[in-house]
């Protein structure tokens, strides 16, 4: 009768330990695709943010040229285009946690919490 509630005790140790390598085995599984899934979207979303500032810059120095030669000075154009861009950026400074602290932090945890194993 011992033996036999020994061998129970045993193949019940087996199975928890059984069932614990699994559930690390799986933690690790999802913790590699949640690094994936947010890296993949980091990367797809830098590419274009990459393309649009080198863009900006160009068309800011087009702009301050411009200027320069519609003022007569090369110095007022790029002071002006300065000036406009020390404005916007106040102007985000001001309203960055509702412009971009609030959604960019709602955007990595729904990435994050978001399951795709079925």
């Amino acid at each position: 009768m011992r033996l036999i509630e020994e061998k129970k005790i045993e193949d019940l140790l087996m199975q928890l330990k059984t069932y614990s390598n699994m559930r690390i085995e799986l933690i690790k599984l999802k913790t590699i695709e949640k690094a994936a899934v947010t890296s993949s979207y980091l990367l797809s979303n830098l590419l274009p943010i990459l393309a649009f500032v080198i863009s900006v810059v160009f068309l800011s120095t087009a702009m301050a040229f411009y200027l320069s030669q519609q003022l007569g000075n090369i110095i007022w154009g790029f002071t002006l285009v300065g000036l406009f861009y020390i404005l916007l950026a106040v102007i985000l400074f001001l309203l960055k946690k509702k412009l971009v602290g609030t959604p960019v932090k709602n955007k990595i945890i729904s990435t994050l919490t978001k399951t795709s194993f079925n």
